[in-house]
């Protein structure tokens, strides 16, 4: 079960590293848009940037909640176990 955890960590890791990619490419080309908008005086400019930053702002969450899911399936847990020896000593 450890090493299925490691490789579906590994595989949802390599999956959020390949969705930024897109996030990057295409957050200058809408951010272009948007001015485009703004400055052709559209009606629906103002609800088009929102939309899109809304959008932005829940794709990054999604990326970056996967990385942290990755990541918590790939480390391995740390057992804090007492020796024998101690647990039946008072402090």
């Amino acid at each position: 079960m450890k090493t299925f955890k490691k490789i579906t960590g590994v595989i949802i890791l390599l999956l959020a590293f390949l969705l930024c990619f897109p996030a990057f490419y295409a957050f200058s080309i809408q951010l272009e848009n948007c001015k485009k908008k703004f400055e052709s005086g559209a009606v629906g400019a103002p609800g088009y940037a929102i939309g899109f930053f809304i959008c932005f702002v829940l794709y990054a969450l999604l990326i970056y909640f996967l990385i942290k899911l990755s990541i918590k399936l790939i480390r391995k847990k740390k057992n804090d176990n007492k020796a024998i020896e101690e647990i039946g000593m008072e402090e």
